[in-house]
């Protein structure tokens, strides 16, 4: 779902956001093919997931949250209130939460912006995260 949802792109890109984007979303230098690019990046989504992440979760929950890190990244995430909404119990607040992620900062203006794109993709991690969507 994930990688349908990047889109694959062969040349380097600017997201709209001054990021430089290249493969399946992939920002920063590539590390090989845009296949490992992906499976490193997603590996690492995972990763901080489960670092941040203390409490059980859901595949579903899981596969939503590192969607999510995977777009925002750990530092991004980790200043979200989700870590601590979870990791307190209190999934219904996160899952409400996600929705809100509907913002990224214009490098060129140094501004938060909304993004249609971030909003439906929150949508679309909501579902997920709640597991009213089971299949990509």
């Amino acid at each position: 779902m994930l990688k349908k949802r990047e889109g694959y792109r062969a040349e380097p890109y600017d997201d709209g956001y001054g990021n430089m984007t290249s493969g399946y979303g992939h920002t920063g230098p590539s590390t090989g093919s845009a296949e490992e690019d992906f499976d490193a990046d997603v590996a690492k989504a995972d990763g901080y997931v489960h670092h941040y992440i203390k409490v059980p979760l859901t595949q579903y929950q899981h596969d939503a949250l590192s969607s999510i890190m995977f777009n925002m990244g750990p530092g991004n995430f980790r200043e979200t209130s989700l870590p601590s909404l979870l990791n307190a119990g209190k999934f219904d607040e996160a899952a409400d939460t996600i929705l809100q992620l509907n913002k990224a900062e214009n490098k060129k203006t140094g501004k938060m912006e909304f993004s249609r794109g971030l909003a439906d993709r929150g949508k679309q991690e909501w579902l997920l995260f709640v597991g009213k969507l089971t299949k990509p």
